[in-house]
């Protein structure tokens, strides 16, 4: 592959990460239209959809159908919502980016000419690029994207803080040798 096309990977993936650093501020929450579906990955691994109410410094009001439930801060591991329209956006750069160098490519293979212009290929990634960028479309934004809104900082897993240190475990040992073990 050209080097170009992974320059050109890079240079797309570099937003996607910079937003992703930017996912973990609390306040995006409360900048989210009621009528917007989310998805919110708590901490224990379990997954709860719906809508927010409202958000507060310490948590958030979910409604999920009828029921409404009271979602504290500190249970939040993630909030993400589905974007069907960034879906379609990458979809579209996907399937031109992909498919437009090799139609060009395989020019003179396609349209029976062994030595084809520059008119030729152009024209071939044209009609190849709007014809599979367009299938990309419809197909990233039926499957839609991920935006992450929210991010909780990371933490200390409990069972790590739970590691007895080593003046700890001197003091377990010189106990257990006291008692004559």
């Amino acid at each position: 592959m050209q080097p170009s096309f992974w320059a050109l990977l890079l240079a797309l993936s570099i937003p996607a990460a910079a937003a992703d650093s930017a996912a973990k501020d609390w306040d995006r929450i409360g900048q989210i239209p009621k009528t917007q579906s989310v998805t919110i990955h708590l901490q224990d691994g379990k997954n709860l959809k719906g809508k927010i109410q409202e958000a507060g410094t310490d948590g958030l009001t979910l409604i999920q159908g009828s029921a409404v439930r009271q979602v504290k801060r500190t249970e939040i591991a993630e909030v993400t919502r589905k974007s069907r329209l960034k879906g379609a956006l990458w979809g579209a750069i996907a399937g031109t980016a992909i498919t437009a160098p090799i139609m060009a490519a395989n020019d003179g293979y396609i349209v029976d000419k062994n030595h084809p212009t520059i008119k030729d290929l152009l024209g071939m990634a044209w009609v190849a690029g709007l014809f599979f960028g367009g299938i990309g479309a419809g197909v990233g934004a039926a499957a839609g994207t991920s935006s992450v809104i929210y991010r909780a900082p990371a933490s200390v897993p409990a069972k790590k803080a739970e590691l007895p240190t080593a003046a700890r475990q001197q003091a377990a040992e010189e106990r257990h040798q006291g008692n004559g073990g």
